[in-house]
């Protein structure tokens, strides 16, 4: 099915295009070769504003919504999916404020992302569970005007890199009610008890770093909780 493009959609196209065949394609061969994060490329790709084209223009974003994005990721597959997975990868966190955080969160965390200050990662998939969310084990346990977190997590594209300002962690948040109940917390690069494992060496995303999260009694301020409880 063909598909029109809005001027809008051209121009964007036509940027990552020439982004992809000047910028990323002659970076692939050292970076895939060596499994190493290409972090310059990455940077330059996030301050012309490619990781905010889908997001409120309010918050520094493109506004193309989720047309858009898919236009960029599927431009950047083409030359290398690796690139594309840390589009993508960035994406569901930040997507994840946009849709349910709230008006300071935008602003403090989905904005940096949007002007290429930070890229972020998604926490959701265990050891003993896969990408099986009603297996998830990592708690949230409120105490006073913090939660404190406990668990662990794997395979998050985009953690540990130099770039990487923060995660999105689902934690639940009732351990000992009848039903589990989870939600979601942004948990920021530095917090005490927040680790990042090394880079799993895997056979395709061979720069796109997937590694383990690690919450070893974390307390972040209460208002970093996404969304409703």
């Amino acid at each position: 099915m063909l598909i029109d493009f809005n001027d809008d959609e051209r121009m964007l196209t036509e940027a990552v295009r020439r982004f992809a065949q000047q910028q990323l394609a002659p970076a692939m061969p050292r970076h895939l070769s060596d499994h190493e994060f290409p972090t310059e490329v990455v940077k330059a790709f996030g301050q012309m504003g490619f990781m905010g084209t889908s997001y409120d223009p309010e918050y520094g974003g493109g506004g193309l919504g989720t047309r858009g994005a898919a236009l960029v990721a599927e431009l950047l597959a083409r030359v290398e999916p690796s690139f594309a997975a840390i589009f993508l990868c960035n994406s569901a966190p930040a997507s994840l404020v946009a849709r349910y955080g709230n008006d300071a969160q935008k602003r403090q965390w989905l904005q940096a992302i949007n002007e290429g200050k930070m890229i972020a990662s998604f926490g959701v998939t265990e050891p003993q569970g896969g990408s099986d969310v009603a297996g998830v084990k990592t708690t949230a346990v409120l105490q006073g005007s913090e939660y404190v977190i406990n668990g662990q997590k794997m395979f998050s594209t985009n953690a540990g890199t130099p770039l990487h300002g923060f995660s999105t962690v689902v934690a639940v948040t009732d351990p000992d009610a009848g039903a589990k109940r989870l939600s979601s917390f942004i948990v920021p690069v530095g917090t005490p008890g927040f680790s990042v494992g090394k880079p799993a060496k895997k056979i395709g995303w061979r720069f796109a770093d997937s590694v383990e999260l690690f919450f070893d009694n974390v307390r972040i301020p209460k208002e970093y909780l996404i969304g409703q409880r």
